[in-house]
């Protein structure tokens, strides 16, 4: 989680399409608004680390908060296979 906490700056989340907070982050802030997840992403985030307050949401409706300090580093056993698009709010 040092890793994850490290590359991800207060204010955003940050979020891993391999366990482990491995590759490259897609990174997403409140100020950004509601926004898809890339392509390459959806329905496959599979560690993310919170530095900020926001909701995943899958396109069948279910929702996840997500606040400061929150994370997964294996979170393809949970809701990371599910979720479309990040927003500010649930």
């Amino acid at each position: 989680m040092k890793q994850a906490a490290s590359s991800c700056p207060s204010g955003e989340i940050c979020l891993w399409r391999e366990k482990n907070y491995n590759g490259v982050p897609w990174r997403w802030s409140p100020s950004d608004g509601t926004r898809a997840l890339p392509r390459n992403m959806l329905n496959h985030v599979y560690s993310f680390y919170a530095s900020a307050s926001g909701c995943f949401i899958d396109s069948g409706g279910e929702r996840r908060r997500v606040s400061p300090g929150h994370f997964s580093r294996v979170y393809n056993t949970n809701f990371g296979t599910k979720v479309d698009t990040i927003a500010p709010f649930c």
